[in-house]
């Protein structure tokens, strides 16, 4: 059960994390509109203000179900890796968790801007917005394989 619900969180993380990278990417580097479409521009070139919604929903089933499943890592990962003295490798977990909070805090007004802003007036808003998720979404993502693989490690 507990290997199911991991992989599932594993797999909305991946979704999430192609997700705000499309996003962001369109929003602070647009493809332009002339340009020879090749997978770097098509990758850039996609209406962002259609994964808001996504995105939004995809992080809180994201950080719902690491929520879930934080009980099993405490029991499974968090005090062996402490009992081998990887205590490092712990608070970089932690920071992990509390980014994930900080993310669903700013997920109110990430929802506000790209729905309600005005295009040029807010821009610099929604670019901030979106980068900080972003950088939350892939910290995370990379923290938590990282975390697993060492817990498989030892």
């Amino acid at each position: 059960m507990t290997l199911t619900l991991l992989i599932v969180h594993a797999l909305f993380a991946v979704v999430l994390i192609g997700a705000v990278t499309h996003q962001a990417l369109s929003l602070w580097r647009p493809a332009p509109a002339e340009a020879h479409r090749n997978l770097w521009t098509s990758f850039r070139a996609v209406r962002g203000m259609a994964y808001t919604k996504s995105i939004a929903l995809l992080y809180v089933l994201t950080v719902i179900g690491g929520g879930i499943i934080y009980p099993f890592y405490v029991l499974d990962a968090k005090k062996p890796l402490l009992n081998m003295g990887l205590e490092p490798v712990v608070g970089v977990f932690e920071i992990k968790e509390h980014l994930a909070i900080l993310g669903l805090g700013l997920l109110p007004a990430y929802l506000y801007y790209w729905a309600n802003g005005d295009a040029d007036r807010d821009l610099a808003v929604r670019r901030i917005l979106t980068l900080a998720l972003t950088v939350f979404v892939w910290w995370n993502f990379l923290v938590g394989h990282v975390v697993t693989a060492i817990r498989g490690i030892f």
